[in-house]
């Protein structure tokens, strides 16, 4: 992986100093612009969107942006392959250093192996029809920058848009995808024919620049394992609503019902979770508060983004990375568990995990945070939104003062088209129909929440950092103006 990490330090150092602000070829897009060319002699974007006002975004954000636009797709050490596994057709970004191979060697020779590669990025683009999975690109875009205004614990990673040579990509990449399942492979079948004759397609805005001469999508890098029924839910009931039902019965969602105080909701959530079979075997040796907790806002931010925006695909798709979480001269720390062999390990097997030897002073504890990075079937109209149709914001009853007042203050921005409601309009490329369902589903969240709020059934009482520190109290609120 050093290739990786020298390729990464070069590439952002040369985005910072090579950028180039211009217009993007997407309609309705802002940002900061990256232009490469093509083998073709095409002009290739990346847009970093221009942040959400009142976003909290991170050093480590602007950095992945600025590294993701470096990345020159048709440079001397960078490999394309088609995602041929899973059910959308991604394109995954390989670095050749390490192999000492070029671009074509790589690929004719290493893009059949799903394992082994030096990652640098995926390539993800929009793909909806009857035969395919549910895929818009957009939507990893809009989950990372809501993301960092709600400032959610969870991990959403960074996304940036991407164009690429339509031409190009068929001849290296789409040529070749030859799909494990069905949807995969009806997905890349219908990449080269579209990429042969975009009208194939539709809508093709969705797809295509609007010269119909390139595709685009964005780049990102998703990170963690997918998590058991401890999170995911058993998924018993089958997809859709079934496994949607299925979700609310873990731990930590059943935490969230309980209308009783947020110790005595763990220990009532986890009770109820385990009398299932699956869902004890799951859990393995237990569960500590600090964990169910961590779960429960992590569920409040999950299901509010997917309520937003529509998302009918997160059950299932859920990951966690571990670590250790201590206290430290009166702050909590986090330290991700960095060895292969122990961060992909699931819960039942978390005894095995080593405590790191300089951490043993401070009495860590060792708990799963949640990531999402997996987002890219939501911010479309025609998309099945489970957690509206389940009402799982209507169950909540525990909640992050913070992220309802950022709520309440987006649901009054939009209400007067103020700079945020601006913002999203003229930053996504969002359709009119998609833009409104954003700003509608944003209300209705809002309006749910606030009702338990003034029927008194709302506890603002969602913070781990102070439960571990054992300062955790609960807050009284203005329903209204918080």
């Amino acid at each position: 992986m050093r290739a990786v990490s020298n390729f990464k330090s070069r590439a952002v150092l040369a985005a910072f100093s090579s950028l180039v602000v211009s217009q993007s070829v997407v309609a309705g897009v802002q940002g900061q612009v990256q232009e490469f060319i093509s083998p073709n002699g095409l002009r290739e974007q990346c847009v970093r969107l221009n942040p959400m006002p009142g976003a909290d975004y991170k050093k480590k954000d602007a950095e992945q942006e600025a590294f993701f636009c470096s990345i020159d797709l048709n440079g001397p050490t960078t490999a394309l392959c088609p995602k041929t596994w899973s059910t959308s057709a991604g394109t995954m970004i390989y670095s050749t250093e390490d192999s000492r191979l070029s671009p074509a060697q790589y690929e004719a020779s290493k893009c059949s192996a799903k394992s082994g590669h030096s990652k640098i990025g995926k390539f993800k683009n929009t793909m909806n029809t009857p035969k395919t999975s549910a895929t818009f690109s957009t939507s990893s875009l809009l989950y990372y920058h809501f993301s960092r205004f709600f400032d959610t614990a969870v991990d959403v990673p960074v996304a940036v848009y991407r164009t690429i040579d339509k031409d190009a990509h068929r001849a290296r990449v789409s040529s070749k995808g030859q799909g494990q399942s069905a949807m995969n492979r009806a997905a890349w079948e219908m990449m080269r024919t579209a990429e042969k004759n975009p009208a194939a397609y539709a809508p093709q805005d969705d797809l295509f620049t609007s010269d119909r001469r390139q595709i685009y999508g964005v780049i990102l890098r998703d990170r963690g394992e997918r998590y058991g029924a401890e999170f995911n839910g058993t998924r018993a009931s089958g997809w859709g609503k079934g496994q949607n039902n299925d979700f609310q019965k873990t731990p930590g969602f059943l935490a969230l019902r309980s209308e009783k105080s947020l110790m005595d909701a763990v220990v009532e959530g986890t009770k109820l979770a385990i009398q299932d079979p699956a869902m004890k075997a799951a859990v393995g040796g237990g569960v500590n508060v600090a964990q169910v907790v961590y779960w429960m806002k992590e569920i409040t931010e999950i299901t509010l983004l997917d309520y937003i925006f529509s998302q009918q695909d997160r059950i299932g798709n859920i990951d966690f990375q571990w670590n250790w979480v201590y206290v430290k001269d009166g702050k909590v720390e986090s330290e991700k568990v960095k060895e292969d062999k122990y961060k992909s390990l699931p819960r039942t097997k978390m005894a095995s995990i080593p405590m790191p030897p300089e951490l043993k002073p401070f009495g860590p504890v060792l708990v799963q945070r949640s990531s999402t990075g997996d987002n890219d079937a939501g911010g479309k109209v025609q998309y099945a939104n489970f957690t509206k149709s389940t009402q799982m914001l209507e169950k909540i009853r525990h909640y992050n003062a913070g992220m309802y007042r950022k709520l309440i203050a987006l649901k009054n921005d939009f209400s007067a088209q103020g700079p945020l409601y601006q913002h999203v309009k003229a930053t996504f490329g969002l359709g009119q129909k998609d833009f409104q369902m954003v700003v509608g589903n944003t209300m209705l969240a809002a309006n749910i929440l606030q009702s338990t709020c003034k029927a008194g059934k709302l506890r603002f009482d969602l913070d781990p950092k102070d439960v571990i520190l054992g300062t955790n109290v609960e807050q009284k609120l203005n329903c209204d103006a918080p």
